[in-house]
């Protein structure tokens, strides 16, 4: 208690003794404030006092005083406020005397300047809106400013920087806003090489405006405990971070949104002594160029090392911004050396970058116990590293590797985890990567001069769209050099291989590693380049340039799939010591020498190596088709078990040269029986072609363990050998013959039929059969043929020729898998006999200029013709014609009457276009005018309509387009002639009927003609059929529906209605009804005897169309003379019709004696008036048009007839029926009794 007291007491007396000191000012308003900087200025310490938000219009200018220290304070930040009205106003501190200056619990909305001088500046539990700018000019370099509880918001006008500080700088506790006002960073620091930054439990937001923290010349800058948010460097790099030329600390931080197009997304370190961040974490760093998390570059003169530790980076893919450029992690640029442990990744996409880490020029990066997870990029490079322009001492090394669930997204060449140029130093130990996805990139990419070293890594699962090499390093000359070594290195699933290593000018090599399950696009899902499908140049262990060096030793090689084992240029040398081969396939072998191809060279070294399970087509451990001093294979003590091929198990040789530089030494062969289809051990041209094999003659005690290439034919045991035949006949079966190879084999053929899927047809061995003496032999057939697995097989050709002996020869064309050799031919000998003419027929069927002897056939029956010859029929006396009689003639038309209709109905054309013209000419005159002009221009189309019908019928082929016309045409024509000369005839019978209902009347009849063609096309009814005459002529006749038998009825319903009106009207003059009865009764006869003969099926089609073809003439002549002739005949001869005078007749009794049976003459007078011979006794009207008047009289114009003439009011007739007479021409007098 005693401690508490004493402390108690000396804070009253210092109280005590500052409040002595000092001139504490209480403020109301801006003058209070600008006043209190007038105060009496003997007093040390100023301390202004706000209690309230006070607004200032104006800078306080702080300049001329003799305070030591200034203290603003408040109550609380929410009640103690300075608020200066305009954002670039604000306290200028420019006084030599103020050392100190504190601001504590107040609000500023203004800008803080403090210029030229050194101050010691403590801001703490404020809040500040506005810009701090803290300046110094002189050498002293004593200035310090402190943060502690601020909260500080940029918002100064159009500045480059929201705070620019000089001195030391302290933060701790506080909040750090941005605005977008500030064009670069929320705090820039100038430490000028001797001053410091430390920043502690404090925050920055640049929201997305500005740069975090820019620090230069820093002698020490320590970042402890803060957060930085929404960072955006615009201006330069460096999201959260930038540095120059400073030493940087940063731990226990997190980053959150950093962003800039530049490079550094959260740090941007340039030309730095030293930086170091530990245990930070990373959350959606972004750099559109470079370095996503951190951008560092270094000048020789500064090499800056920079370290990442304990720390974390992950990205939630929110941002949509692309990168790109590379290194989502880092970029290493210049001379810089960064070191990496105890980091973890997950997430990170380069966008159209790549590269988690790149580098370039004589720059470093070392990672110790990496964990990066879902990685990805779009751009050339690898998606782990990437580097270009290195120079000497640059290097890339990873020790403790974790990185899973990589993706390379580009299409074009790229790598799928590190990809460099050349003078670098790649190390990879202790790493495990698994699941590897790339569309074309190959895993590490790299090219001389360059060391790549891979020791105790683990790769499962590398999967590509495209044929791709796992390690490749290029070389642009001679002279530069790629060392790969790979110890204790397992690759296991890699996909869509086109090589595992490919080293063009270099050393390799491999010790106690294993592969496995690696193939080629033709075995992979992935691959979607189908082009690769049927290549057989993909898909290899290694491929060596020029000079290349390869040393295997105690390492697996197991279950690879692909074409050839490895593809090495000359002077290559390749040893496999203490090493195992197994269950590998390789469709050119393991070792394949040809010297026709750059990349088929080699010497090879292989000792105590076991080779077991391997399959090939042609040997699956060596393919030797040439070679010569620049290649050469040795096997010592090395064990071949149960390898497998089509030829050859382990050795396929096509080289003379083979046994002076292939050797097996001491080398043992087990479990080799039936592991190929010739030769399980070995397969050559002859046994000369055969390698050097230390225990030769015992392997060859086994059976087919050597085997040979054909060399020469044979006939089979169970063959015939020799033949007789006659000429023409064909060749007996069971003639077969088989090849043999040098060591009496039977080579046995890989197909049993050509319908086989196989690979190519060239797999097939063809053969030919000829003849020599082709003056006397032919052969008739397809004599190629090929083999199969029972051997080869003749084709059972025919053979024409003269009595005699004679030789066929059997000629290899094509070897298939063989390779050509000399004895490829013989000859079989065999007998033509003489032939029988007695029983056999001897002529030349086969018009070769050689005779057959055979007994005629006829493969089908001839009907009633005879067989004379193979397939050849005698139809003589037969109505039939063709090979086998079995076609029928052609009924044939009759060419001149279809001549003579034709002519008839165009004559008949010609005559009714010319009526047609001439009543449009004497349209005007009384007579046409009388018949209706418009119904007989109607009835002369439908004439013209059935003289087209008319011509349809002379077309002797019936289709069914044709058959449609001639339906259409004939009752188009019906319903034209016939129907309007029907309506005509009911005009004449029914007195007043409408002009408009007659051409509904005509309409109808032909609607009813149209629906039911349009159903029966809509149907596909109308069929055309195969019909035949009593004599079996041949003809096609039109097939109708059975639902025609509504049109016929209809036409014939239409007939009677027209014959029954003619009827009625038998008793009118014919003048008076238009000579109609002479046309209708003609029509109705030939129609009903077209009808009657259209449904004759007996009658031959030509017969059937004649008479058609006549009664149509025939009516329509009828039609042409009656309605037409006649009437011209009038006009002609200058006749008229006097419409001045009617007769009118009584068909009744009338109570007048007068006019019982009597003619009453009406006339129509010159002075208007209507009178009868009768006197005054008048019918009306009405009643006169009631009745039964011509269609002469009623086509009249209205001011013609005399039946509207005003005077006319009254007939005194009575009003039973009345009829009109014809009225008398200028050449018929008046018949006395009717008057």
């Amino acid at each position: 208690m005693n401690l508490l007291h004493f402390g108690i007491f000396i804070i009253i007396i210092n109280s005590i003794i500052i409040n002595v000191n000092s001139n504490v000012i209480s403020i109301k308003n801006e003058n209070d404030l600008i006043n209190s900087f007038k105060s009496d200025n003997s007093i040390d310490t100023l301390v202004i006092k706000v209690n309230r938000n006070i607004e200032i219009l104006q800078d306080i200018e702080i300049k001329d005083c003799n305070y030591n220290k200034v203290s603003i304070s408040g109550n609380s930040v929410d009640t103690s406020i300075l608020d200066f009205r305009n954002n670039y106003l604000g306290f200028i501190f420019n006084n030599k005397n103020i050392t100190e200056i504190s601001i504590n619990k107040v609000t500023i909305k203004g800008n803080l300047f403090f210029k030229n001088y050194d101050y010691k500046i403590t801001i703490s539990n404020s809040v500040i809106k506005g810009g701090i700018d803290l300046y110094n000019s002189n050498s002293t370099n004593n200035s310090s400013i402190t943060f502690n509880k601020v909260e500080y918001y940029g918002g100064t006008n159009n500045k480059d920087n929201c705070m620019n500080l000089y001195g030391n700088v302290n933060i701790t506790n506080s909040h750090f806003y941005g605005s977008s006002s500030c064009k670069d960073s929320i705090l820039s620091y100038y430490g000028e090489n001797i001053n410091s930054i430390e920043v502690n439990n404090s925050s920055f937001d640049g929201v997305y405006s500005n740069n975090c923290i820019s620090i230069i010349y820093s002698n020490e800058s320590n970042i402890k405990s803060s957060t930085f948010e929404r960072g955006a460097a615009f201006v330069e790099g460096g999201g959260a971070i930038r540095a120059t030329e400073s030493y940087i600390s940063v731990n226990e931080c997190t980053f959150q949104d950093n962003y800039t197009p530049h490079n550094g997304g959260v740090f941007y370190i340039f030309n730095c002594y030293s930086f170091e961040a530990n245990n930070i974490e990373v959350y959606n760093a972004k750099a559109i160029n470079k370095g996503s998390l951190l951008y560092m570059y270094s000048t020789s003169n500064f090499k800056t090392y920079g370290s990442i530790t304990n720390s974390m980076q992950t990205d939630d893919g929110v941002d949509e911004r692309n990168i790109l450029g590379g290194g989502v992690i880092a970029s290493v640029e210049g001379y810089s050396n960064l070191y990496v442990e105890s980091f973890t990744g997950e997430n990170l996409d380069s966008g159209y970058g790549i590269g988690a880490f790149t580098l370039n020029y004589a720059s470093t990066i070392e990672l110790m116990e990496i964990t990066l997870t879902n990685i990805s990029g779009s751009n050339v490079g690898g998606v782990l590293f990437t580097s270009e322009n290195e120079e000497s001492g640059s290097s890339f090394k990873v020790n403790g590797g974790t990185f899973t669930d990589f993706h390379q997204k580009s299409s074009r060449e790229s790598s799928s985890l590190i990809r460099s140029s050349k003078n670098i130093e790649i190390v990879l130990e202790n790493c495990e990567i698994t699941e590897i996805y790339t569309k074309k990139g190959n895993f590490i990419y790299t090219m001389a001069p360059s060391t790549v070293e891979l020791n105790n890594v683990y790769l499962e699962g590398h999967y590509s769209n495209d044929l791709v090499n796992l390690i490749q390093c290029d070389a642009l000359n001679n002279s530069d050099i790629c060392k790969l070594t790979l110890s204790d290195v397992t690759i296991s699933t890699f996909e869509s291989m086109n090589g595992i290593i490919v080293v063009y000018n270099g050393d390799i090599s491999i010790t106690n590693s294993y592969f496995t399950y690696s193939y080629t696009c033709l075995y992979s899902e992935l691959c979607d380049y189908q082009l690769y499908s049927d290549d057989k140049s993909d898909g290899f262990i290694a491929y060596l340039g020029t000079g290349t060096n390869m040393t295997i030793e105690s390492t697996t090689i197991e279950s690879i799939l692909g074409n050839i084992g490895f593809k090495a240029e000359k002077q290559t040398n390749i040893n496999i010591i203490d090493s195992t081969v197994t269950y590998c396939s390789f469709y050119y072998s393991f070792i394949m020498i040809d010297t026709s191809s750059e990349y088929k060279y080699g010497h090879y070294l292989i000792e105590n190596t076991v080779f077991d399970t391997n399959g090939g087509d042609c040997g699956s451990i060596i393919n030797i088709e040439e070679i010569d001093e620049n290649s050469s294979i040795i096997f010592n003590d090395s064990t071949f078990h149960a390898n497998y091929a089509s030829y050859g198990g382990v050795i396929y040789t096509a080289s003379k040269l083979t046994p002076k530089y292939v050797s097996f030494n001491n080398c043992e062969f087990s479990n080799y029986k039936n592991t190929a289809n010739e030769g399980f051990i070995s397969y050559s041209l002859s046994k000369e072609y055969e390698p050097k094999i230390s225990n030769i003659d015992e392997l060859r005690e086994g059976e087919k363990t050597f085997s040979t290439n054909p060399v020469g034919i044979k006939f089979m045991d169970d063959s015939i050998q020799t033949f007789s035949i006659l000429s023409g006949e064909r060749i007996p079966e069971g003639i077969k013959c088989e090849f043999i190879d040098d060591y009496g084999n039977i080579p046995i053929f890989k197909y049993e039929s050509i319908d086989q899927k196989v690979s190519s047809i060239s797999n097939y061995v063809f053969f030919n059969l000829e003849v020599e003496d082709k003056d006397n032999l032919a052969i008739i057939g397809k004599p190629i043929s090929y083999c199969v697995l029972s051997g080869c097989s003749f084709p059972l050709i025919k053979i024409i020729g003269n009595p005699g002996t004679h030789k066929l020869k059997f000629q290899v064309d094509s070897y298939g898998p063989f390779k050509k050799f000399d004895n490829d031919s013989f000859e079989i000998e065999f007998t033509i006999e003489k032939c029988d003419e007695s029983k056999f027929a001897y002529r030349d069927i086969e018009n070769v200029g050689l005779k057959s002897c055979f007994s005629p056939q006829c493969l089908q029956n001839c009907n009633s013709g005879r067989c004379i010859s193979n397939n050849v029929c005698n139809c003589t006396n037969t109505n039939r014609k063709g090979q086998f009689c079995n076609e029928y003639y052609k009924l044939e038309r009759n060419i001149p009457i279809d001549y003579t209709i034709r002519i008839t109905a165009f004559v008949l054309m010609g005559i009714s276009l010319i009526i047609m013209i001439t009543i449009v000419y004497y349209r005007q005159n009384n007579i046409l005018k009388s018949g209706s002009i418009d119904f007989l221009v109607l009835i002369l189309i439908g004439v013209l309509v059935n003289c087209f019908y008319i011509v349809t019928l002379t077309i002797g082929n019936k289709t069914k387009d044709l058959c449609i016309i001639s339906y259409l045409t004939t009752n188009l024509g019906f319903t034209l002639v016939f129907g309007s000369i029907t309506v005509k005839t009911y005009r004449i019978y029914r007195i007043g009927i409408k002009r408009r209902t007659m051409y509904l009347l005509v309409l109808i009849i032909g609607v009813v003609h149209a629906l039911l063609l349009i159903s029966w096309i809509i149907t596909d009814t109308i069929k055309t059929e195969v019909d035949y005459t009593n004599d079996k002529k041949e003809f096609h006749r039109c097939y109708y529906p059975e639902t025609k038998i509504f049109s016929i009825l209809f036409n014939l319903i239409i007939l009677y209605l027209g014959w029954h009106l003619t009827y009625a009207c038998r008793n009118f003059r014919k003048e008076f009804n238009e000579q109609l009865n002479a046309p209708i009764y003609a029509y109705v006869l030939t129609m009903v005897f077209i009808e009657i003969i259209s449904l004759e099926k007996g009658i031959n089609i030509v017969v059937q169309d004649l008479f058609i073809a006549i009664g149509t003439i025939i009516h329509t002549i009828f039609v042409i003379h009656f309605i037409y002739i006649k009437k011209f005949y009038y006009i002609i001869f200058g006749m008229d019709v006097d419409f001045n005078s009617i007769m009118v007749t009584t068909n009744t009794k009338s109570s007048n004696p007068m006019l019982s049976n009597k003619n009453m003459i009406i006339k129509s007078r010159p002075d208007g008036k209507v009178t009868s011979t009768f006197g005054s006794q008048f019918a009306t009207k009405s009643e006169m048009r009631n009745s039964t008047f011509s269609s002469q009289f009623l086509d009249r114009s209205e001011s013609q007839s005399p039946l509207n003439s005003p005077q006319l009011d009254r007939i005194d007739v009575p009003k039973s029926s009345i009829s009109i007479a014809s009225p008398t021409t200028p050449t018929e007098k008046p018949n006395n009794n009717n008057n």
